[in-house]
């Protein structure tokens, strides 16, 4: 059964091309695949097949990094990443070092272009995200280490400063492994989810695989809550039906992966 009681704003990012000859090494990150398909799949199966409203879809070059940074470090994110309910980036992402500027761990994700040239270097660093300061509720990382580990204090130090009224976090633990059929898996959440599956479970069952056959690519999901019941209800059950029931404040996380 299709739940059509809610109408999700979305909207999608992705990165394949960067230029190896850019002055800055931050835009010469390797060239990738297959991520115009994992975002694009998401997009249209929301919004042509279920009705939901798409908002945007920005590749490569069109593809900025402000988009995702708050405006209190210069970025636009109240008008792009945090001005629909379903956000997903598909590209670049790693863990990011941080001890000089206060802070033991950041999450970093990869793009082509400075644009214009006086912006923001290629890449955006989850201590410049207020996730949910506008719109957003449920936010894809559809890239490589959005944790490293399951480590409580990993997970807590990198993403209980960012989580600031967004319901849920997706994403990998360390590295992800794709192939030119696994962004199959990206349309199938899409699925799951507008028939109304818990979104935690939903992104659990399809992101999980054996991409390489040495090993998993392992999801995870982190629930943002006022109190710890909160949280775990919310990563256990919560579906796009709960858009309105809002996190009024992130006092607590709480996870789970697959793998």
């Amino acid at each position: 059964m299709v739940s059509m009681t809610t109408n999700v704003r979305v909207g999608v990012e992705w990165t394949n091309r960067f230029h190896q000859d850019a002055e800055d090494e931050n835009c010469r990150s390797p060239d990738l695949r297959y991520m115009d398909a994992h975002a694009e799949g998401f997009f249209l199966s929301m919004r042509d097949l279920f009705g939901h409203e798409g908002i945007f879809n920005w590749g490569d070059d069109n593809a900025w990094s402000t988009d995702f940074d708050h405006p209190d470090f210069g970025g636009d994110s109240l008008n792009w990443s945090d001005n629909v309910h379903f956000c997903f980036f598909a590209g670049h992402g790693s863990k990011f070092d941080f001890n000089e500027n206060g802070f033991k761990v950041a999450y970093n994700i990869g793009f082509p272009l400075k644009k214009p040239p006086d912006w923001a270097p290629c890449r955006s660093l989850s201590p410049q995200w207020r996730l949910g300061a506008g719109k957003l509720k449920w936010f894809v990382l559809d890239s490589c280490q959005m944790t490293v580990d399951t480590d409580p204090n990993h997970i807590v130090e990198a993403w209980g400063p960012p989580m600031q009224g967004i319901h849920l976090l997706f994403g990998f633990i360390d590295l992800q492994w794709v192939n030119a059929s696994s962004w199959h898996k990206r349309l199938s959440f899409a699925f799951d989810i507008c028939r109304g599956e818990a979104l935690a479970n939903a992104w659990l069952d399809t992101a999980y695989g054996w991409e390489n056959p040495n090993e998993p690519t392992r999801p995870i999901v982190i629930a943002a809550g006022v109190s710890r019941d909160d949280a775990i209800n919310r990563r256990e059950n919560e579906t796009l039906d709960w858009l309105h029931f809002d996190v009024a404040s992130t006092n607590w996380l709480a996870w789970k992966w697959r793998g």
